[in-house]
């Protein structure tokens, strides 16, 4: 019945919002006007507005006349003032909450989330949704899989609550989308970071799933994994839930007090638990392919490195479509993907105002935007955006390629952040540069990171974690990654081609890691207090001694 609800969801709300959307990728100029008129007329009475002047701004000329480009450091004092409870100061409706996200400096960056925020994501949300359905209903015929982490961590001391986004969205959802989920909110509460994936797990494979979601690919590799690992105790908790007995009891690190609240919630039918049963007999192990042999779509991230992890789901999740989530943040939904297996995206001109940096520089103070409608094929863009949660002109230092239009709405595809390269005589060697020559060199690997070597001469070092303990160990093998790497980091970046032609760059070297290496760099990272879903494998790092401190622990 939830199924035929989602699909009359998705027909109905499009439905509604049908007409702005066509309208907005019809004129992306007018309806950009209108999205920044709407954000500024909003906002307009809070201490921001008036202090420049929301109120008498008229166009984006004039917007941007009045309100210089910023980051979040430049924020950072009004934030902490909100954070404290004061009202009014970047936005003039009431924060809902702190969405947490990593900071350049170190410290977290706190976003304000606002109802009307929340209402800009939806609509973008919305139209995605209802490209996934339309090309892939069967997604609708089982459970939803959809990996967040918390709404709340905990409260400022003005008393409103941060923590993720995505946790907010998932207890927001209409009746009919909570209703198709297989794992309840509560479970992705879980404190222990072993106990959540575990928990996670079991009511996962409780169900039939058909779609499954996670902003980052390496958490559905790495929840893969841990089917494997954890197949026979998995079995036996539902199997012990299935026949009335005490449940979860195999749940490595989960507190009594959360057993007790989520093993009542756990009831898979006998049914379910003897076709796991039979598989995992027949396959010696449980993977989300055999699990879920009606898996109808696996949704997440597309853009930059991500492509290295895109490639290890094949094996475990089986070959069912990947849809892309399009360049979204904790600071807003930005562009929609409509097709399969592309970081290519709509740009969402009906949602937040978004300008455009030409190239990749750090914006200076006299520095020109572009508008939507400005926008050139094959071009380089770095993203400045004002949204109703009082970013105003905030320089998000995403930098993304138009590759064409759906309509007259520009289509782009995320490439890297702004900054994220590694350079010793000017190769300029990017993020999505070192994950695709990673991919081709060492695509079974379990992680790999690219950083520099500034011996003489200086060279390229690529850290590899091999897929099984042993691999790599020897000489002649090292040195065939290193040649194969150094030809793939040739053919995607002609300038480091060239400067290892002239004997400017040495030959590329591999550095082995250990086994779980990269398993154990994500764990510091949430037991640090990082969102789950935020957490990337560092594809870049700057400098020998920076990779070996943070991924190996090793200090100088």
């Amino acid at each position: 019945m939830y199924g035929r609800l989602l699909r009359v969801l998705c027909r109905v709300g499009l439905a509604r919002f049908a007409r702005a959307w066509r309208r907005a990728v019809a004129d992306p100029r007018a309806a950009q006007h209108e999205r920044l008129h709407c954000i500024l007329r909003r906002h307009a009475g809070c201490e921001f507005g008036q202090t420049h002047g929301f109120a008498d701004i008229a166009d984006a000329d004039a917007y941007r006349a009045r309100v210089p480009v910023t980051d979040y450091e430049g924020m950072r004092p009004a934030v902490d003032r909100m954070r404290a409870g004061e009202r009014n100061v970047l936005v003039a409706e009431r924060v809902r909450m702190f969405a947490v996200t990593s900071g350049t400096t170190g410290a977290p960056k706190f976003l304000p989330v606002t109802r009307s925020m929340n209402l800009e994501q939806h609509a973008a949300h919305l139209v995605w949704m209802h490209a996934l359905v339309g090309d892939h209903p069967a997604v609708t015929e089982g459970k939803l899989l959809t990996v967040v982490s918390p709404a709340e961590e905990g409260r400022t001391t003005g008393g409103i609550p941060y923590g993720s986004a995505t946790g907010l969205q998932y207890t927001n959802q209409a009746l009919p989308v909570r209703r198709r989920h297989a794992v309840p909110y509560e479970a992705m509460c879980v404190h222990d970071y072993d106990a959540r994936h575990y928990v996670l797990l079991a009511f996962a494979l409780s169900r039939n799933v058909a779609c499954a979601t996670s902003t980052n690919p390496s958490t559905l590799v790495l929840l893969a994994e841990r089917m494997r690992a954890w197949a026979e105790p998995l079995v036996e908790d539902l199997d012990a839930a299935a026949n009335g007995f005490p449940r979860l009891r195999n749940a490595p690190g989960l507190s009594d007090a959360e057993r007790d609240a989520l093993q009542r919630r756990l009831r898979p039918s006998r049914g379910r638990v003897r076709a796991l049963r039979e598989r995992l007999h027949l396959h010696g192990t449980l993977v989300p392919r055999i699990a879920w042999p009606k898996l109808a779509a696996l949704c997440t991230w597309h853009g930059g490195a991500a492509g290295f992890y895109l490639g290890q789901l094949v094996d475990p999740w089986g070959t069912a479509p990947t849809r892309g989530l399009g360049l979204r943040a904790s600071e807003g939904v930005f562009t929609i993907p409509l097709s399969d297996a592309t970081p290519e995206g709509v740009l969402a001109v009906g949602g937040h105002f978004v300008e455009f940096l030409p190239g990749e520089a750090d914006p200076g103070a006299d520095a020109r935007t572009l508008l939507a409608h400005e926008l050139e094929v094959g071009e380089r863009y770095r993203l400045v955006v004002t949204t109703s949660a009082g970013l105003y002109r905030y320089d998000l230092a995403d930098v993304v390629e138009v590759t064409g239009f759906h309509e007259r709405a520009p289509v782009m595809a995320f490439l890297h952040r702004a900054g994220a390269v590694l350079s010793i005589t000017g190769e300029k060697v990017t993020e999505s540069q070192a994950a695709a020559a990673a991919r081709r060199a060492a695509p079974h690997a379990a992680g790999c990171t690219l950083t520099l070597r500034l011996a003489h001469p200086p060279r390229y070092l690529a850290a590899v974690e091999p897929e099984e303990a042993g691999h790599l160990a020897g000489a002649d093998a090292q040195a065939a990654l290193a040649r194969a790497f150094d030809e793939a980091l040739s053919a995607e970046n002609l300038e480091y081609k060239a400067k290892r032609a002239s004997g400017r760059l040495a030959p590329l070297e591999v550095l082995v890691l250990p086994a779980g290496t990269y398993a154990a760099h994500r764990r510091r990272a949430v037991d640090a207090g990082r969102p789950e879903w935020q957490v990337k494998p560092p594809h870049l790092v700057r400098s020998e001694e920076a990779l070996r401190e943070e991924l190996l622990g090793e200090t100088t």
